[in-house]
């Protein structure tokens, strides 16, 4: 089991030992892996990693950076508004200090090519912005102060405006909107979320557990409801509150010791 205390979230995952006995010429016979399959586990790994690390970042400010004109297209549109995002994120660091962001391109449905979505952790003038960026038009969004997530708590408004975005880098990530080398998203390193691992005998052990520790779940998802699954058996918890603690990356709690140290 992993918690995820300062973003909220818990996963509890069946470990399948490897195979030490299997023949190496059976494992080598063995059909290549589906690339459907692959890219859409690919694709779940990034929005759950985006996910995570908007939350515990408190990515609350969402910046819409577009392009002049008739704007930039197709994969090699796609490498250019990144490259050029990250010169704008250089320049934006170096006037307001080192933060965490993410940012990951989106097609524009009306036809006017990329834009791409710049996640911080706080307000910046916008004229601090444009001057950065150096591009077309631009405009920001407090995911806080959205009137289609009133009512929920803070972490839920943050998790709102971190699947807006997790969205686009996988849903926009196809072979006809790709270069070689291309990322699904940007981020600055050195913010990840903190993980405390905890070993259980079994899926449920480990929601009691996590519950126990991280409170009452808000949303829980069973990969046994999932028809295309096909990963090791799992469980997945969100909660509507999140610790801001300063603990070390990685820890370790056993089933009778699940409270960090």
């Amino acid at each position: 089991m992993k918690l995820y205390p300062t973003a909220g979230e818990a996963t509890v995952c069946v470990v399948v030992p490897p195979n030490v006995d299997e023949d190496p010429l059976a494992a080598a016979e063995r059909p290549p892996a589906d690339p459907v399959a692959c890219w859409q586990r690919a694709n779940r790994r990034a929005r759950t990693r985006s996910r995570r690390y908007i939350v515990h970042n408190r990515l609350r400010f969402m910046w819409v950076l577009t392009t002049e004109g008739a704007g930039i297209h197709g994969p090699e549109g796609r490498a250019e508004m990144m490259v050029r995002v990250a010169a704008a994120v250089r320049r934006l660091r170096a006037e307001i200090g080192p933060v965490p962001y993410w940012y990951s391109p989106e097609m524009h449905p009306g036809g006017h090519g990329w834009h791409c979505n710049l996640f911080l952790p706080r307000y910046v003038p916008r004229a601090v912005v444009e001057r950065c960026w150096q591009g077309g038009f631009v405009w920001v969004k407090d995911w806080t102060k959205d009137t289609r997530v009133a009512g929920q708590t803070f972490v839920e408004k943050l998790r709102a405006g971190a699947e807006y975005g997790a969205k686009y880098a996988a849903k926009d990530w196809s072979t006809g909107q790709l270069v070689n080398g291309a990322h699904r998203y940007e981020l600055a390193e050195g913010f990840e979320p903190p993980e405390v691992l905890a070993e259980c005998r079994q899926l449920a052990e480990g929601v009691a557990l996590a519950q126990r520790v991280m409170g009452r779940a808000s949303v829980i998802w069973r990969s046994a409801d999932a028809a295309d699954w096909d990963g090791p058996a799992c469980v997945t918890l969100r909660f509507p509150a999140a610790g801001r603690s300063g603990s070390p990356r990685r820890q370790r709690a056993g089933p009778s010791d699940p409270h960090p140290r």
